[in-house]
């Protein structure tokens, strides 16, 4: 059984393994033209930039 540290250090790293993935394949479809723009809309705030790909990271656990 896990404790509570390594559950949410599973989590973490799950969680970061499926954002890095979506953030290559939208780069992949933005380099290939299927996309417009990278993040939508473009923005300089790192933070709001985060938002953004946690939730295409959401989205494809959803199936989009």
């Amino acid at each position: 059984m896990q404790t509570p540290e390594e559950s949410d250090a599973m989590f973490i790293y799950v969680a970061s393994s499926l954002q890095t993935a979506e953030r290559f394949y939208r780069f992949e479809a933005f380099k290939d033209g299927t996309l417009d723009k990278y993040y939508d809309p473009d923005t300089d705030s790192l933070e709001e930039q985060l938002i953004q790909e946690l939730d295409w990271t959401i989205d494809t656990c959803y199936g989009r």
